[in-house]
């Protein structure tokens, strides 16, 4: 049996049979979400390659700076000042270290002074019960010393006649006063010379 219906009926009828709007309307919504991923996903390669393309740059010229600052000329006057202030600072550890010797010496010799000072003072004290004449020469020499040193002598109202040339100074101490001891007597005049 042959059919004879009209093949464009028959297509027809074959086509109203299938309902394909559905399907059509599926396909695209999944070709308009395919094209919003598709830009989302060009958006952030564009995002991306500018970020990428500013930090290659911000790289680029913080390597510079450093190139830069190695080879200037500021660090190495920065490593010479460092130089300079090691090389100062051991010269002045070298001059602390002889004036503190030099100190202990000009202490050692004030203290030698002090003594020949006290033994000096208590051998003038002494001249007025010397009877010989030639004692008494031997003190008078002394007590010449003394005066070129700045010290005069005054026996007869004891007093003590302390002259100091480079401050240009005059003291004056009554060395007969019983409320003097012989030790702060000899400090005084030796603080004053």
């Amino acid at each position: 049996m042959v059919l004879q219906i009209d093949p464009a009926e028959l297509l027809r009828e074959t086509l109203e049979g299938c309902d394909i709007e559905t399907d059509i309307d599926t396909i695209d919504r999944i070709a308009e979400n395919l094209r919003v991923l598709q830009t989302e996903r060009e958006n952030k390669i564009v995002t991306g390659q500018q970020e990428l393309q500013t930090l290659s740059g911000k790289l680029a010229q913080q390597k510079q700076v450093v190139q830069e600052m190695e080879a200037s000329k500021v660090r190495n006057e920065i490593k010479s000042r460092i130089k300079e202030s090691q090389n100062a600072e051991l010269d002045i550890n070298k001059a602390l270290k002889e004036l503190t010797s030099a100190r202990q010496e000009l202490s050692t010799n004030m203290s030698n002074l002090v003594d020949e000072f006290n033994s000096l003072e208590k051998q003038i004290e002494d001249l007025d019960y010397i009877e010989e004449p030639e004692d008494k020469d031997a003190v008078v020499l002394k007590l010449m010393v003394y005066r070129k040193l700045g010290l005069k002598v005054d026996l007869k109202s004891s007093v003590l006649i302390i002259y100091n040339k480079e401050k240009n100074l005059t003291d004056f101490l009554n060395y007969g006063d019983d409320k003097y001891s012989d030790y702060f007597i000899s400090n005084y005049i030796w603080d004053r010379f």
